[in-house]
């Protein structure tokens, strides 16, 4: 089995990492993290149906060979996927944003891009090799690009954020749930 995971204690960047990894790479099962950030909980809810992740449990008696680590390079953050990873037969690679995360996980190869959002990195792949998405999952990764850049605010935000943002409305993402989902606090 092939799995994508994120950090623990996942948050709206997280959610949407793993939603467009899982389309870039269509043969790994999305696994979630125990744990979700209150202000993901409810856009999490709100889509459940459309996410289809597997629970730490659902997997941790399956062979695992290759691994996709997203929105992270810590191994600290993932630590509650440390069996998985200690039986991962395959690669271990790693979709991250974070300038100064600290590239501790043993063996992993690391793409990294300077961006305000991990789901933008990510949408640079699908944009590359013209992969669509679904109105459901583009607002999810919309989501995702905001709370991480807040909503182009802050100071890490880049090009191509704006570029990832353009392209994920032009496949109907709705801004009005994106901006939403953001506000919330729970």
């Amino acid at each position: 089995m092939n799995i994508i995971i994120g950090h623990t204690n996942m948050d709206l960047d997280c959610i949407a990492s793993i939603v467009i990894a899982s389309r870039l790479f269509p043969d790994y099962k999305p696994v979630r993290s125990r744990l979700i950030h209150p202000v993901a909980k409810n856009l999490y809810n709100m889509m459940k149906k459309n996410l289809n992740f597997l629970t730490i449990n659902e997997v941790e008696n399956e062979p695992v060979e290759n691994i996709i680590i997203v929105d992270t390079r810590s191994l600290q953050r993932i630590r509650e996927f440390s069996s998985l990873l200690d039986k991962a037969t395959g690669t271990l690679t790693v979709y991250d944003h974070h300038p100064s995360d600290s590239d501790d996980i043993p063996g992993a190869v690391i793409n990294y891009k300077n961006c305000g959002s991990n789901t933008t990195h990510l949408c640079s792949y699908l944009i590359n090799r013209k992969i669509k998405l679904t109105p459901e999952e583009a607002t999810i990764a919309l989501t995702g690009l905001f709370a991480d850049t807040g909503n182009f605010t802050h100071e890490n935000t880049t090009e191509l954020d704006f570029t990832a943002a353009a392209d994920l409305l032009s496949q109907g993402a709705s801004i009005q749930i994106g901006r939403a989902s953001c506000r919330e606090r729970v």
